[in-house]
């Protein structure tokens, strides 16, 4: 029957070993920490970490968590945004890639109307995960996500550098802007 080692308790037979290695019988019943055996050996505490810790690695590798694979559109068709003489033709282009990734939710308003022959144009939000979700629930919020990034993407590639001044920094998790 295999011996089931959980990473704490290999961990812990791995130093009780070490302990029984320096440690000197002098007489039945009396143990003495042999200093000489330690200084002797003690280059040696390190390899044999670092081979443990190896070990454990491959008998228990770390979990791994989906990662997006989707790559960014190319915006280099949608002029740059300068100033306003620019902005009809860059806002046609930005509307353009928007709608063909399927992103407006992404950057609707509360506040916009909605026609009802576009429901692409409602408000989209982040879905909103439980400690019980689903692995489901968990990749459709990844999927969500990774759309939100893209539209930010899609927004901020082909502004200029004066454009780019009048955004805020403050740093706070808006999505696509």
């Amino acid at each position: 029957m295999p011996l089931n080692l959980t990473p704490p308790l290999a961990l812990r037979l791995f130093i009780n070993h070490l302990m029984l290695i320096s440690i000197h019988s002098l007489s039945p019943g009396s143990y003495r920490f042999n200093m000489h055996l330690v200084t002797r050996h003690i280059w040696l505490f390190p390899l044999v970490m670092r081979l443990f810790f190896l070990i454990l690695m491959l008998l228990f590798p770390p979990p791994s968590f989906p990662t997006s694979t989707r790559s960014l559109p190319t915006t280099s068709h949608i002029p740059l945004l300068n100033g306003q003489a620019d902005f009809s033709a860059w806002h046609d282009g930005i509307k353009a890639l928007i709608r063909n990734l399927g992103g407006f939710g992404h950057v609707a308003s509360l506040a916009d109307p909605v026609p009802p022959d576009r429901p692409d144009m409602v408000p989209s939000f982040p879905p909103a995960l439980t400690p019980t979700s689903s692995p489901e629930e968990h990749l459709a919020c990844t999927r969500w996500w990774d759309l939100d990034n893209t539209i930010e993407h899609v927004l901020l590639a082909r502004l200029g550098s004066s454009a780019r001044m009048v955004l805020p920094e403050d740093g706070s998790d808006r999505t696509a802007l």
